[in-house]
């Protein structure tokens, strides 16, 4: 999501200072996401419950700040990240030379078509003009909103080109406004990552009162995930089969 509206939400300066002081080790995400699946990925690997580690990262932004994935790239593993944004892919492709960076949108249609995608500096894109302008206005800002025609491809096409094989630790998204259409067209019958992380805060309106977006965790929990933990905007999903074994 827009980082600078969430840190007007809740100052992650805190969750940082607090990570830092009781782990001795810094958090890249935005509320600590990244701490609570290191956990978790301690103990998978302690039972021997996973042997393959990589991850997914959709609608990345930044390449160290905020993210969710760059922990994992820094203990050595590597996946694949999808921005949209030419400008920020560069910025994982200098810095993250190891993982595979597509600058492409992705939407529950069709491969190969392409569609209008809105920006602005300061913030992240969209496909949703209004989410940009609202996102500027919030902001703040004065700049302009950009459009760009991209090239789109289908999350299923992304996954069997990349994942067939293996099964991923993480799957993390944050696509502005399309997160639903995504994960409802994903085939879980073939593709069953271990975690996922997704913004469930409704975030429209002037404030965000602590409003989730229960259609979104129902949708998860029809496909055998539970909340392994909340931070407030995202939710951490994990396989019940995996939680089982985990405790």
């Amino acid at each position: 999501m827009f980082a600078k509206i969430k840190h007007k939400v809740f100052n992650s300066k805190l969750a940082l200072k607090y990570f830092s002081k009781y782990t001795n080790k810094i958090s890249y995400s935005q509320y600590g996401e990244d701490k609570i699946l290191d956990f978790a990925l301690k103990i998978l690997k302690n039972k021997n419950l996973i042997d393959y580690i990589s991850y997914l990262d959709l609608g990345g932004c930044f390449a160290i700040e905020g993210s969710n994935t760059y922990f994992l790239y820094r203990q050595g593993y590597t996946g694949v990240v999808i921005e949209a944004v030419p400008e920020l892919a560069a910025e994982y492709k200098k810095i993250r030379k190891n993982d595979i960076v597509l600058n492409i949108g992705v939407t529950a249609e069709n491969s190969g078509n392409e569609m209008p995608f809105y920006f602005a500096e300061g913030v992240c894109g969209s496909f949703d003009k209004s989410t940009v302008l609202d996102a500027i206005d919030k902001c703040g800002l004065k700049n302009e909103c950009k459009q760009m025609d991209i090239l789109t491809r289908n999350i299923n096409d992304i996954m069997s080109e990349y994942f067939s094989e293996k099964t991923l630790f993480l799957f993390s998204i944050d696509v502005e406004g399309i997160d639903e259409d995504i994960l409802k067209s994903l085939d879980f019958r073939d593709f069953k990552p271990y975690f996922f992380c997704v913004e469930t805060a409704d975030l429209s309106g002037e404030k965000f009162l602590g409003k989730k977006k229960p259609e979104i965790i129902s949708f998860m929990a029809a496909n055998g995930y539970e909340v392994y933990a909340d931070t407030y905007i995202n939710t951490i999903f994990i396989r019940k089969d995996i939680l089982e074994k985990m405790f």
